[in-house]
């Protein structure tokens, strides 16, 4: 059987990982079936190809393929050229009719979830335009899908209860991507994280993933008791538009490197867009009092250590091999040069290098400097 997996919905987020976890589960269950693989212009680098089984083609969108009606009308072609028995649209609508069976992912919850607090984040037109969306949609999942799949029982009995759904249905849960299971695909942060509970939330911010309730938890997490607990959130701190009074609960590194060495997790705290260079070192800890205790004569018992926190502002550089000593307070703004010794106040807006380091300039001077690179082929967009 010759099976077309219609990927070409697919530009963002979870909608992309669903599909690499079916793709790379075909590839393990080594079917005999033939697979078609259709990827979106946003897909296109998400598989290393040289890994799959004979049985599983890849095919990239057309540049041209610009818009529903193009991308059908590839579809179709596709269809024909490799006499497709099956299809699967992995998430829908699916806006064209095909000459085969096809099945279609549904996940679109403010559709069937009317009591959704999306519907307060949008406003009245954009509660008008949901409405005339969900009519056109609905419709479409009707006219061009054979059977739909859900990924909630809830969701699916929502669904063919409100729109009145006969086709056939189904059920495959999405609660755990294949990424978690497989430590080989892990990125190692190394995110030091003063917190005994670290709850992680990755997520773009959509309105109906309802992320303003963050601070609702916060507070009654506070309200039972519950303080020692950090957010970590895959996003811009101005894209949620906190009150400033959670920050100590939440907090975005941009970047950390590898070997980096924190000595105490608990007492030190990073900003917003920090970003750490490999074999960096944060000390909390200074044994060098027993050495002096010692030369005058005052032999302790054992040895003693003075033990004081680092602190870390927003958007923040640290080079590599930088050592930032204990005590040590780092401003807003701030880039230290590599294998800099920091120790103390850096005022925000410092350019800091050296053993001992020092300030040698503001980050915004160097800014102005630097804006002729940024239009030079040296600048690169990670």
């Amino acid at each position: 059987m010759n099976i077309l997996i219609d990927c070409t919905n697919l530009k963002v987020g979870g909608g992309i990982q669903v599909a690499t976890s079916v793709v790379n589960d075909l590839n393990r269950l080594e079917l005999l079936h033939q697979f078609v693989v259709v990827l979106s212009h946003q897909m296109k680098d998400s598989f290393d190809r040289t890994k799959f089984q004979k049985n599983i083609h890849f095919i990239d969108l057309d540049d041209h393929c610009t818009n529903k009606k193009r991308i059908s009308k590839f579809l179709l072609n596709i269809e024909s050229a490799y006499k497709i028995d099956r299809v699967f649209c992995v998430f829908g609508p699916s806006y064209y009719k095909s000459k085969v069976p096809k099945l279609v992912g549904y996940a679109i919850p403010h559709y069937i979830y009317k009591d959704s607090p999306y519907f307060d984040e949008i406003g009245w037109v954009g509660r008008l335009k949901s409405f005339f969306y969900s009519i056109v949609k609905v419709n479409l999942f009707r006219r061009n899908s054979d059977a739909l799949i859900f990924e909630t029982e809830d969701a699916r009995d929502r669904f063919m209860t409100t729109h009145n759904f006969r086709k056939k249905s189904y059920v495959v849960g999405n609660s755990l991507n294949e990424v978690f299971a497989d430590k080989s695909q892990w990125l190692d942060l190394n995110l030091s994280i003063n917190a005994g509970l670290k709850i992680l939330c990755l997520s773009a911010n959509y309105p109906h993933k309802n992320l303003k309730i963050i601070p609702e938890i916060i507070e009654e997490m506070l309200a039972n008791n519950e303080f020692d607990f950090k957010f970590v959130i895959s996003l811009e701190k101005a894209d949620l538009k906190f009150d400033s009074k959670y920050d100590q609960f939440t907090g975005t590194p941009r970047y950390i490197g590898v070997n980096v060495v924190f000595d105490d997790f608990k007492l030190i705290k990073l900003g917003n867009r920090v970003v750490v260079s490999d074999h960096a070192h944060f000390l909390t800890h200074d044994y060098s009092i027993t050495t002096a205790q010692i030369a005058v004569g005052k032999i302790p018992k054992s040895d003693i250590a003075l033990v004081r926190g680092i602190s870390v502002g927003n958007n923040v550089f640290i080079g590599k091999k930088a050592i930032i000593m204990p005590n040590t307070t780092i401003g807003n703004d701030v880039i230290i040069g590599a294998g800099s010794v920091v120790r103390g106040e850096i005022p925000d807006n410092s350019i800091v290098i050296g053993n001992p380091c020092t300030v040698v300039g503001k980050v915004t001077d160097q800014a102005i400097k630097w804006e002729k690179l940024l239009q030079s082929e040296n600048a690169r967009y990670d």
